[in-house]
């Protein structure tokens, strides 16, 4: 749906990630079920520098929860992407993990097969 930019919050970034930009998060004013409501999309990016005035494509969640999100990539999927890219991570860690350990037991569990004359 469409709504107007009625405010911008700019801060800067604090994590590894985004630190040096700025992080913008506008507040929204929207009509849902023929009321109007203003919302904050709950996330900033430093995509979202919409001046105040501006239209904005949003998308909510019906009820009135005030739970509204940018339509666009950044808005709809920065955070499962970081979620999944976080996910990959460790699972490739917990496979190079299981790799390391599983060939560690299969080395003792070799060299103790071994008889006391081999070691001769």
């Amino acid at each position: 749906m469409e709504g107007e930019v009625v405010e911008l919050y700019q801060r800067p970034g604090e994590t590894l990630m985004d630190r040096g930009r700025i992080n913008y998060e506008p507040v929204v004013a929207y009509f849902l079920d023929g009321r109007e409501r203003r919302a904050s999309v709950g996330s900033g990016h430093t995509s979202f520098n919409i001046p105040v005035g501006e239209s904005a494509r949003v998308r909510a969640l019906p009820g009135g929860t005030g739970n509204v999100r940018m339509d666009s990539a950044a808005g709809m999927w920065f955070v499962p992407a970081v979620i999944g890219l976080l996910g990959l991570v460790t699972l490739a860690l917990a496979a190079l993990l299981w790799a390391g350990i599983d060939r560690l037991l299969r080395r003792r569990a070799l060299g103790h097969g071994k008889s006391p004359a081999d070691e001769l």
